[in-house]
């Protein structure tokens, strides 16, 4: 595979992101990890069909991935067997919203939008997203606690199991 623009690696398998936005999937796939449509194994990377030049950003978690293509429409899918989505699926983003960045950790994400604004999709057991109401949520929600500070995100990392935001006046 050439012309590589990132590389995902997850438990069992691994998704490539090439510069054209095409998305090459193999791997173990018992749970549809690869986004394929099935649950085969693929030993030879195949290319994600339904998506052929047109991704823009891939992000894995530990039981997720999620792809941002180039018209701003998220897709997610599933690698577990509690959440039964083998297919890419598109859930639902404000039109007016673009997302700039997304950062997983262990079965979650924050996706940082270009106005700033924070949305967390995935396990919030532990507090991972900021969000008071959900143990889990497939569709993103804003993280609203955040705009109490007055102060536009611009960075955003999560780790294992927690999440920090870098604020553009230098907060975190």
């Amino acid at each position: 595979i050439q012309n590589v623009n990132d590389i995902l690696i997850n438990d069992n398998y691994s998704i490539i992101l090439t510069e054209k936005g095409n998305a090459i999937s193999f791997g173990k796939n018992s749970n549809g990890e690869l986004g394929l449509g099935h649950k085969k194994p693929v030993k030879n990377a195949q290319l994600i069909s339904k998506f052929k030049n047109k991704v823009k950003m891939i992000k894995t978690t530990g039981n997720m991935n999620l792809l941002l293509n180039k018209s701003n429409e998220l897709f997610i899918w599933s690698n577990s067997k509690k959440i039964q989505l083998q297919k890419p699926t598109m859930v639902y983003l404000p039109k007016r919203i673009q997302i700039n960045s997304i950062s997983t950790g262990k079965n979650f994400a924050i996706l940082l939008a270009n106005n700033g604004i924070c949305y967390g999709c995935g396990s919030n057991e532990l507090g991972e997203l900021g969000l008071t109401k959900t143990k889990y949520c497939i569709t993103p929600e804003q993280i609203t606690e955040l705009a109490e500070y007055n102060d536009r995100i611009i960075q955003v990392r999560c780790g294992y199991k927690h999440t920090v935001c870098l604020s553009e006046h230098g907060n975190c």
